[in-house]
């Protein structure tokens, strides 16, 4: 099963067991909370900000603010649509409500749903900015909290900053003014390049029906759809995986399986095909170099960024992923940190 956490505005952690006892206390359905982390107020917010205005005044355990409106809510995200309803046939208004439902419970999240990738981006900035050699691994950016682009200032998520930070430190502590910096030498146009090649901005070829391609911007892009030119400012905020920038989860899944298996161009299948089915049907097998084409990325450049990965998960000095760490030796796992800004916030809330 599923081990939800949430912290308490004092620091104080509990898991999934102490919230389903405070809920059956309280007569509650109780659901998965997503892990969340204290805002301002002291109150939870959802990693995706889904409850940041709805926490009640319902005390759990040591000061912590948590509530019987973020249950039901989670409640609703996952429940929405019980598939048992439509054993018996759906009624006009169920129908209604189903389509209409802004949290489009109809949709096949995972090959559908488009979001932000926020910093897991970065490790795309990341290979970007080496393969194109515009930085090297041991070169250090000073992340003061902030990086000035004539008369906008771009925040890091850091307030007080990193201090110097080099490429494996820069994706250890997930620094925004480090990548700020590598989207502005690259340009978009090389950042919408390696995005190509790790499987982003595309539909993958997936069996299921209803892929979307999410989007990776260019400046023909935006004059196309916009009529408008592409300002500097926007490969910025690009660099952190926000602005324009939408993946699906099956991309970032690709995306992740391409940088850690050496740079093989792997596609995802529901189904396995005989020799002789594959070649009827033009697809290829599974076998590594032999049934996907290689990325032609640099051996090293992609062992910097898995390093990093490793040292986001395993490093408890910075790594931004360290408490969700694998302590079981042998099984030691790397990642990446990512939440993404969905709304433009005022100097007071920073």
């Amino acid at each position: 099963g599923r081990t939800a956490m949430i912290v308490s505005d004092n620091g104080t952690e509990f898991t999934s067991t102490a919230i389903l006892a405070w809920a059956q206390d309280h007569g509650v359905d109780w659901h998965y909370i997503a892990p969340g982390k204290p805002t301002q107020n002291g109150f939870v917010e959802s990693l995706n900000g889904r409850f940041r205005d709805e926490c009640l005044n319902e005390h759990l355990f040591r000061g912590m603010a948590a509530a019987r409106r973020i249950i039901e809510e989670w409640r609703i995200d996952y429940n929405e649509h019980r598939p048992h309803t439509s054993l018996r046939g759906l009624t006009p208004n169920e129908w209604e409500e189903l389509i209409s439902n802004e949290r489009g419970p109809l949709t096949n999240k995972a090959i559908a749903g488009q979001y932000a990738p926020g910093s897991t981006y970065k490790m795309v900035v990341a290979l970007a900015a080496l393969e194109a050699g515009v930085i090297s691994p041991s070169q250090r950016v000073f992340c003061p909290g902030h990086m000035e682009l004539g008369d906008t200032r771009f925040h890091c998520w850091k307030r007080q900053g990193h201090g110097h930070m080099d490429l494996h430190d820069g994706l250890k502590h997930s620094c925004d003014v480090y990548f700020y910096e590598l989207a502005r030498r690259l340009g978009i146009a090389r950042i919408a390049a390696m995005s190509e090649r790790l499987g982003l901005g595309q539909t993958l070829g997936f069996d299921l029906p209803g892929e979307r391609p999410g989007l990776i911007p260019t400046r023909e892009w935006k004059q196309a759809r916009f009529g408008k030119p592409w300002h500097q400012g926007e490969t910025l905020i690009a660099g952190i995986g926000q602005g324009y920038v939408l993946t699906t989860p099956l991309q970032l899944a690709v995306m992740t399986a391409r940088l850690v298996n050496g740079g093989i161009a792997v596609k995802p299948h529901l189904t396995r095909y005989t020799p002789e089915q594959a070649s009827l049907l033009n697809v290829s097998l599974p076998g590594g170099e032999a049934g996907f084409p290689s990325l032609g990325i640099s051996q090293e450049h992609l062992r910097l960024v898995r390093n990093a990965m490793s040292a986001v998960t395993n490093d408890p000095n910075g790594g931004t992923a360290w408490r969700a760490r694998i302590t079981e030796a042998g099984l030691e796992m790397g990642g990446k940190t990512g939440t993404a800004q969905v709304r433009r916030i005022t100097m007071a809330e920073r």
